[in-house]
């Protein structure tokens, strides 16, 4: 410590308390870790930061070398450092530094020398940069991870000036060097329409996020399809300087794809057009022969029936039936292929009217079965209740066929599923056996003869239409001929009957 220096009448003692004090107070104040190290590399004095940040009590310091708190240091450091500091060098390195604990953390170490009377000493001045290394870090993966983007990404200055264009960004562009003097240009350039780019500007000028799908002209005069994203971004430390960092997808394969979908659902719907008007047109065509077909052979049944054995009257009755049977089956393909056209609004309504009317339309055969069809109160849903009606008598219908009891039975109810409602028809059937439970949904799939049971296969089949239209799904959760087939379809919540999930009027038809 330099000698004090006597004036103005004080004493040297005094001149000496008020550089202790001094001292005192300086080494207090110091925010980083201060270590007085002897030229034997013993520390000889330290700061409250040191203890601090090492973890180690002022008498612990006491035993130690500053070479067991630097992670890889040893005298040959030392001795290289003293050299620095006697030159006339500033020493400032980055090390671990470690704790008493055993961790380690990263450390700047500021030295310079240090006299005490005829003694070279070394102050080591340590701060611990633990965030500033985090940072740093941080910095270089997301330099790396926006270099290495497919995104073209570019930031442009308060003067909207190009100050960073990543890889991807001067692959579109050409702009191979990256240099901003070949680079210059707002990004908003890149535009051709002047009132997209006005609106992006008023966006970021009013720190808005800004984004748009946007064709943006090449170099080559190339169009390419742009998801554009922008934002504005601090660059210095005024409360003005603002720039702008923008993001371009490149989404031409996206809308290429979006356009070929289109453009195939448009020949779809064409083509479904077209079939639908030759299922009409055919089916119109097909009855007229059928018609006369049906009439020549009754007609030939009631004139020679007395000239006719009975084997050849079997063979009219038996031609007669195959062409009542070909008008049933093209009368539900055409109506199968009606489905495609809309039959109605949707509109919110009670199934329990639906369940009834399609219960009315078949009234008579219920009642030739002596059938009991019970059903729990059913929710409002939003549906074509043309169609749901179709679907109630299509199931009901079966499981009045495909009964294994003299008395057929059907009970329905519906459960709510998060946002769907549920539909169950359960019957006392001949069940359906697990290995072709799939198929009694596809078109013209019969799983009798038409010996055993009357059907076309189309039913079911127009069921699964209609459902799937609705957005729900149609499927038999359980069948075995001891218990019978239950049903199930979902109808998916449009809101509204959600509030009001159902009246309480029972249906309930028994014979």
């Amino acid at each position: 410590m330099p000698a004090p220096v006597q004036g103005g009448g004080r004493s040297a003692e005094s001149w000496a308390s008020d550089e202790i004090r001094a001292y005192a107070e300086l080494k207090r104040s110091i925010y980083d870790g201060l270590l007085i190290v002897d030229e034997q590399a013993r520390i000889i004095e330290v700061n409250s930061r040191a203890g601090q940040l090492l973890g180690y009590t002022h008498e612990e310091f006491m035993r130690l070398k500053v070479t067991q708190l630097i992670y890889g240091a040893d005298e040959s450091h030392l001795r290289a450092i003293r050299q620095n500091v006697r030159q006339g060098s500033f020493t400032l390195i980055r090390a671990s530094c470690l704790r008493k604990s055993g961790d380690d953390f990263p450390a700047e170490i500021a030295s310079h020398e240090i006299r005490f009377g005829n003694s070279a000493n070394l102050c080591f001045f340590i701060r611990d940069v633990s965030e500033r290394v985090e940072m740093e870090q941080d910095l270089i993966r997301l330099s790396k991870a926006v270099e290495s983007s497919s995104d073209a990404i570019t930031i442009t200055d308060e003067e909207h000036e190009t100050v960073f264009r990543n890889a991807a960004f001067r692959a579109l562009f050409g702009d191979s060097s990256g240099s901003t003097e070949e680079a210059q240009g707002g990004f908003a350039d890149l535009f051709g329409d002047e009132a997209v780019a006005a609106e992006m500007q008023h966006a970021l000028r009013t720190r808005q996020t800004w984004s748009t799908e946007i064709d943006v002209k090449l170099p080559d005069d190339r169009l390419v399809s742009t998801l554009c994203r922008a934002d504005a971004v601090r660059l210095g430390d005024g409360d003005d300087s603002f720039g702008t960092v923008a993001i371009l997808t490149d989404i031409t394969e996206q809308k290429n794809t979006e356009r070929r979908l289109q453009a195939a659902r448009d020949e779809l719907a064409h083509s479904n057009a077209e079939l639908e008007q030759f299922a009409y047109v055919a089916s119109h065509d097909l009855k007229e022969p059928l018609r006369a077909i049906v009439g020549y052979l009754q007609l030939l049944s009631r004139r020679y029936s007395a000239k006719l054995d009975s084997q050849a009257a079997d063979y009219i009755r038996h031609a007669v039936e195959g062409a009542e049977r070909m008008r049933e089956l093209i009368n539900h393909v055409l109506d199968y292929s009606r489905l495609d056209r809309p039959s109605g609004p949707t509109k919110l309504v009670s199934a329990n009217t639906i369940l009834n009317e399609a219960i009315g339309n078949i009234r008579g055969l219920i009642t030739e079965k002596r059938a009991q069809i019970t059903a729990k109160p059913l929710p409002k849903i939003r549906a074509t209740p043309t169609q749901i009606v179709q679907v109630f008598q299509n199931i009901i219908g079966n499981a009045l066929k495909f009964c294994r009891e003299d008395i057929p039975r059907v009970a329905i109810w519906a459960e709510r599923d998060a946002d769907s409602w549920i539909f169950r028809l359960r019957d006392n059937g001949i069940g359906i056996d697990d290995d072709v439970q799939d198929r009694v949904f596809m078109l013209f799939q019969r799983l009798h003869t038409r010996e055993e049971y009357e059907g076309t296969g189309i039913g079911l089949a127009t069921c699964k239409k209609i459902i799937e239209q609705h957005g729900g799904r149609i499927w038999i959760e359980s069948s075995s001929p001891s218990e019978g087939t239950t049903f199930a379809f979902s109808i998916p919540m449009a809101g509204e009957e959600r509030d009001d999930p159902s009246d309480e009027s029972k249906v309930t038809h028994e014979e």
